[in-house]
Parts: structure tokens; C-alpha cells; sequence
């Protein structure tokens, strides 16, 4: 993380995965998705300055393939948009 205000880096970095390609914030921004291209995961990092596990990785999520960007959607709803016509 860096303080956008100072250029600083406050806290020590989060361990995650190989060759981190890309992170995105939830919409409420409590997690932070990294998508680590090498390892074929992606790490879920809470975000939460007020959780007791802030600044933790929470959970890795293996895929098939190597990701090298992650997307989230705006809703914070389980289910899956409908696709336009």
C-alpha cells in the first residue's frame, strides 16, 4: 500500500503469490483481489483498517490459468449480472 498523500509506504508489504500482475478493490473496499500471474492464483488481502485482520492475506483462490488482470463488478451481490441481449 501507499500513502497517495506522502508517497510513503506506512506498512510492511503482504505476501502473495508470484510475478502479483494486477490488484482490485472490492466495492466497498474491505479486500483487495491480486491476480499473480506465475503461481496461477489470486490472493484476497483484507483491506478493512478497522478488522482484526487488516493488512493479512485471508485466502488464495487457485485457477487453471495464469491470470494477468482482475476485474470486480460494481455490485456487491452473489448474483451474477444478466447479460444483455
Amino acid at each position: 500500500m501507499i500513502d497517495t498523500m506522502s508517497n510513503a509506504v506506512p506498512l510492511p508489504p503482504v505476501a502473495v503469490g508470484r510475478s502479483p500482475a494486477q490488484v482490485s478493490l472490492s466495492p466497498d473496499g474491505t479486500r483487495g483481489f491480486v491476480a499473480n500471474l506465475n503461481s496461477r492464483d489470486v490472493t484476497v488481502i483484507d483491506t478493512d483498517p478497522t478488522s482484526p485482520t487488516f493488512h493479512a492475506a485471508l485466502a488464495t483462490v487457485s485457477l487453471g490459468g495464469r491470470p494477468f488482470g482482475i476485474a470486480i463488478a460494481a455490485t456487491t451481490s452473489r448474483e451474477s449480472p444478466r447479460r444483455r441481449p
